[in-house]
């Protein structure tokens, strides 16, 4: 799935699955689950790399892993796969 960038400062609220966005430091993703579960979470710095690329995209390393939901995957240049 391809993600979608919101413009920095987005309220949360408004991440719909697939979506990330950066609020001040911090960026916030909310995994691409087609049935809406899952809220949007944020990607804590001594967790997880967050690379911006030159078109805006991000790539995320390590592997996103969602206990809550049983999603596990990459989200690299704005796409969104499974593990």
């Amino acid at each position: 799935m391809n993600g979608r960038r919101l413009p920095d400062g987005s309220p949360i609220a408004d991440l719909e699955p697939g979506d990330y966005a950066r609020r001040g430091s911090r960026w916030w993703v909310r995994l691409p689950l087609e049935d809406g579960r899952g809220l949007a979470q944020p990607l804590t710095e001594n967790v997880w790399t967050v690379t911006e690329h030159d078109d805006g995209s991000i790539t995320v390393t390590p592997s996103i892993r969602c206990t809550f939901t049983g999603w596990h995957g990459y989200l690299e240049h704005g796409v969104w796969r499974t593990a």
